[in-house]
């Protein structure tokens, strides 16, 4: 039988880094178009997104702490 909870962990892991290299990926790319001119808005969306992961991750985490002490 699978363990769910193993699963579910590298779900969320992959998910995190996924998230992170999209951030970074925006930020980057953004950073170029806007030093050759382009839009500021997607070093700002790349900030964004790696601020709200990093928010959104602890959060979690902070609750999966608290269940398990709960439990």
């Amino acid at each position: 039988m699978v363990n769910c909870s193993r699963v579910e962990g590298r779900v969320h892991v992959l998910r995190d880094l996924m998230a992170l290299t999209i951030g970074a990926f925006l930020v980057a790319v953004g950073v170029k178009m806007h030093h050759d001119g382009g839009s500021i808005g997607w070093p700002i969306a790349g900030t964004a997104v790696l601020s709200l992961n990093g928010i959104w991750m602890t959060r979690r985490r902070r609750a999966e702490r608290g269940r398990d002490i709960n439990d």
